[in-house]
């Protein structure tokens, strides 16, 4: 019954280097993965009464009805983006031109534009999303609300038909 104190350090050591190589082989969510649960967050959130309003990103309008959204970083470099959209009205019957949405990002003078013919912006999680759908809430008729993911790289569908 010798064991000394540092033999118990030692052992302890090598239990903790045994814990932490079980815990980095542990299955780590992949892109396919977290998208899969970001678009079932979504849906979730579809299915409720206010739907992804609370989400909504603020415009301000100018009088050309140009929407600019202020203090948002799309890039990640911690300088604003611009980023502004407009949707022209439908003025009867016939099909309006689609919305369209032009953002410059800060870091690299970069253009993303984005066309469809009804969006909104929303961040989720520190995200800028864009919902291509007639309402930020659920339609009537499910699988009408693709999502997108926009970033410093372009913009990204990660959730089609919700």
């Amino acid at each position: 019954m010798s064991f000394s104190y540092r033999a118990n350090w030692t052992f302890g050591g090598l239990m903790l280097a045994v814990l932490l190589s079980c815990a980095l082989a542990l299955p780590r969510a992949n892109g396919a993965d977290q998208a899969a649960l970001i678009c079932q967050h979504f849906a979730k959130l579809l299915g409720t009464p206010s739907g992804l309003v609370p989400y909504a990103l603020e415009a301000i309008v100018d009088d050309r009805g140009i929407r600019r959204i202020p203090n948002v970083d799309i890039d990640g470099d911690n300088l604003n983006d611009e980023v502004r959209w407009s949707c022209p009205e439908a003025g009867g019957s016939v099909p309006v031109d689609s919305c369209a949405l032009r953002t410059i990002l800060s870091a690299s003078k970069k253009t993303v534009e984005f066309k469809r013919p009804k969006f909104f912006l929303i961040r989720f999680d520190g995200v800028v999303y864009i919902v291509s759908s007639t309402d930020l809430r659920r339609q009537e008729e499910v699988g009408k609300s693709d999502i997108y993911r926009l970033n410093g790289s372009g913009t990204k569908l990660v959730c089609k038909q919700l």
